[in-house]
Parts: structure tokens; sequence; C-alpha cells
């Protein structure tokens, strides 16, 4: 499902609801790198197959205010950064897997 193509509302109610879910999910986490990871893999993932494009994922995970990242309570600067990092790495794999022919991720 391509969820650009909701009316902007409802598109808007379903970016926040994935931004809720993975800054819950990390949040819950407790440090435990295995479980920010597949909250991370996850937010991207369903990012990426419902149309968003690469930089709406970003924008929305630590770009704009009310990111994921904002969402988290009561995270120091090395906590941002090694969530950040993470995602970035996740982000960066999930990518070439919707975007094979990408010119620039190709094999």
């Amino acid at each position: 499902m391509n969820i650009k193509e909701l009316p902007e509302d409802k598109f808007n109610d379903i970016i926040m609801s994935f931004q809720i879910e993975a800054a819950k999910r990390i949040a819950a986490a407790n440090g435990k790198i295995d479980e920010i990871q597949n909250a991370i893999y996850d937010y991207v993932n369903l990012g990426y197959a419902s149309g968003l494009a690469a930089e709406e994922i970003v924008d929305f995970f630590c770009v704009s205010s009310d990111s994921v990242v904002d969402r988290i309570d009561g995270l120091i600067d090395s906590d941002r950064e090694f969530i950040i990092y993470i995602f970035d790495r996740i982000n960066c794999t999930l990518f070439q897997k919707y975007f094979p022919d990408n010119r620039l991720t190709r094999r």
C-alpha cells in the first residue's frame, strides 16, 4: 500500500503511528542492542513497504521535529548518535533491498 495516495490527514496519522511505535519500542529496549535494531528495522522496512522515499524515512526518524528520536524521553547526545548510527546501517541495507537497481547500490 502506498500511503502517499491517502489524504494528507490520514497520511500524517499513519506517519505519527509509525514514529510512536518505533520510539516506544526503542525506549522499551533499555539499551538492548538487538531490540533496538529490531525496532529500527521494522520502522524502516514498514516505511519502504508503504511507499515512503528514503529521504522521508530519514526525515521522520531523526531530522524533523517530533521525529522518532525526539519522541524518546531521556536520551543524551551519545544515545541519539548511537541510535542514528544503527538507523543508518539498517537503512542502507534495506534501501539496497527495495532499490536493487539503483546505480549507486548495485553490486
